[in-house]
């Protein structure tokens, strides 16, 4: 029972408020199936195949249990039937120099790296009664510590498409059994979810999550995943590496479900990628916050006010000295990622400015926010503009790979107050230069 509630504690943490009426629907089946599962499978924890123990390099063998159908990319066979019996998968590890067994696919987290954070630019957090906090991490990994009724959850910062990496391997220590689950906080159905048992071991190890063995409730997919978690009873895990099973995969896919022609709200009010601009530290590029409305004393974007009709009044920065006619490529960026809150409707835009003119510009709404956000804009959401008037000298088409200004600015007449705090490129793990 303990475990029930614990798993409707995560669904609860993870997925929007709306979703609740799921909740109790699925605490009955999942105590008849699930609970029963997951009791049995800690009293066998030591006849798993999915670990290995990395200082002792020992292997063993499959063991194999009958499952239900269901489809290996992530579809449950019978929306009606939420679980798919306990399946192990085929462990696989290579010996590194070290005589060491390691997880040897993508990295998405390394302690020896960055201890802080992911591929991501998230990290591990805490969910327990609506709060969340950081989880510790040092060089040996992040340090989960469990009581029972928390959740130490990694938000991918979007939504995505995790199929093409057959599965996840962690190198770990645990205390005592602990379950990995899968979630999409964006699904409509609040119970969807992928879990996995994750043995105890006292000494580093490595644990490999194959999607193929994986437990499919009520039609989980692997295309569309925001967020990985572990939650137990009271248990102690330290994470020190994390990878995908398939190697050399493009941890920026995002799921299929997305239109890269639009923006987007993250599930995590954090934006994942490279450092534009931080309230705190300012443009990483050193130009200073301007406006080109003489009457507007804007100097920070975390107190934008923009007044009067669409282009009359403007915030900017450059990120490359117009007046020697430089520019760089924000091509390998994907976009642009705004931590931010807004009273209207304004536009971001992004241009090369020459000799004063600007020579092109591509521009994309970020839509009204009474709280913060983290609002995703790929670069395809960016549309080019094509103006000739005494407010802009826009030659187009936009060039991605000339840009010199990033601006905002009034869509309808009156005054828009925002606050930016933070703006990152969209993907990850990219140079901002």
């Amino acid at each position: 029972m303990k475990k029930s509630f614990a798993y409707l504690a995560l669904l609860t943490a993870t997925m929007f408020a709306g979703c609740t009426d799921y909740l109790g629907e699925f605490q009955d089946e999942y105590e008849d199936t699930f609970a029963e599962e997951m009791s049995s499978d800690s009293k066998d924890d030591v006849n798993s195949s999915d670990s290995k123990d990395i200082d002792k390099s020992s292997d063993s063998k499959d063991d194999e249990s009958s499952s239900d159908s269901k489809d290996v990319g992530g579809k449950s066979s019978d929306s009606k039937n939420s679980s798919s019996s306990s399946t192990t998968s085929s462990s696989s590890s290579s010996t590194a120099d070290d005589g060491q067994a390691h997880c040897t696919g993508t990295v998405i987290y390394d302690a020896s790296d960055d201890p802080h954070k992911t591929a991501f630019g998230t990290k591990f957090s805490y969910q327990k009664n609506g709060t969340t906090t950081d989880v510790e991490a040092d060089e040996n990994g992040f340090n989960i510590t469990l009581d029972g009724f928390s959740f130490a959850s990694l938000n991918f910062g979007e939504t995505k498409d995790i199929s093409s990496w057959e599965g996840v391997c962690f190198e770990y220590t645990a205390t005592s059994a602990a379950t990995l689950y899968l979630t999409n906080s964006n699904s409509t159905n609040a119970n969807s979810a992928a879990t996995f048992t994750m043995p105890q071991s006292s000494e580093l190890q490595t644990f490999e999550a194959n999607w193929s063995s994986a437990r499919i409730y009520y039609g989980f997919g692997f295309d569309a995943v925001t967020t990985l978690s572990f939650g137990e009873n009271e248990n102690k895990l330290v994470i020190k590496r994390i990878t995908t099973i398939a190697k050399d995969v493009n941890l920026n896919a995002g799921a299929s479900s997305e239109d890269p022609s639009t923006g987007y709200i993250l599930s995590t009010n954090e934006c994942p990628g490279t450092e534009i601009y931080n309230e705190n530290k300012g443009n990483i590029f050193k130009f200073p916050v301007e406006s080109w409305n003489e009457d507007n004393t804007t100097t920070t974007l975390t107190n934008m006010s923009l007044s009067g009709d669409t282009g009359e009044d403007g915030v900017y920065f450059f990120i490359a000295d117009y007046l020697s006619e430089k520019t760089i490529s924000i091509e390998q960026w994907g976009g642009l990622c705004l931590e931010y809150s807004s009273t209207n409707d304004m536009y971001v835009e992004i241009a090369n400015v020459q000799n004063s003119q600007t020579s092109s510009l591509a521009s994309s709404t970020l839509p009204a926010q009474k709280t913060k956000i983290a609002y995703a804009i790929p670069l395809k959401a960016f549309y080019d503009v094509y103006v000739s008037d005494d407010l802009f000298f826009v030659n187009g088409p936009f060039n991605p790979t000339e840009v010199n200004r990033i601006s905002f600015t009034n869509i309808d007449v009156g005054t828009t107050q925002a606050s930016i705090s933070r703006i990152t490129t969209l993907y990850p793990g990219v140079t901002s230069e």
